[in-house]
């Protein structure tokens, strides 16, 4: 009830100090929310005037400081990255935080799969277009444990043609 009464109190005090039309006015400032500083104080303010993100050291891209500053991963001079993504061309993720990808499998439902690959998460890898049952960089690693396919015919065990399947009789009894 308290978190809802701040964020009208915010909205109304923030659009009344700046006349910006950012998407973050009411909203509160998303630098402190992610970072876990209080939430009523977090809402009394914007990212564009954060006194927090204002205080950090200048960028080491670009030597912005004050309310001009920012963190080092949202830098619009952040230099690009080229990451080979196997089988499917390359993946770059730019300066402004857009991700690009050229390859033959451009299109737009590739980019509608809405699982991601949990293994790439976890390693930070970019994960494009791919989930766990097909990754490119986990299939490399690990041979099949149960037909022992590797490379371009790899794939995880849970769908290996050659793995042991449990007869539904027999899986009653164990219940």
């Amino acid at each position: 009830m308290a978190d809802s009464w701040s964020r009208r109190n915010s909205a109304s005090s923030s659009n009344t100090r700046m006349s910006s039309s950012s998407s973050n006015e009411g909203i509160g400032c998303g630098y402190c929310l992610r970072n876990g500083f209080d939430g009523y104080e977090a809402y009394q303010h914007t990212k564009q005037n954060c006194p927090r993100l204002a205080s950090l050291q200048p960028c080491e891209y670009c030597g912005a400081s004050g309310y001009n500053n920012h963190t080092k991963s949202h830098c619009p001079r952040k230099p690009r990255v080229e990451l080979p993504s196997a089988n499917y061309g390359y993946y770059s993720a730019s300066p402004e935080g857009q991700s690009s990808f050229s390859g033959y499998m451009q299109s737009s439902s590739f980019y509608s799969i809405r699982e991601k690959c949990v293994f790439c998460n976890a390693n930070d890898y970019p994960c494009v277009g791919h989930t766990n049952h097909n990754c490119p960089r986990l299939l490399q690693l690990n041979p099949c444990q149960y037909c022992g396919a590797s490379g371009i015919n790899n794939h995880t065990k849970r769908h290996c043609p050659q793995r042991p399947r449990i007869d539904l009789q027999l899986k009653s009894q164990f219940k």
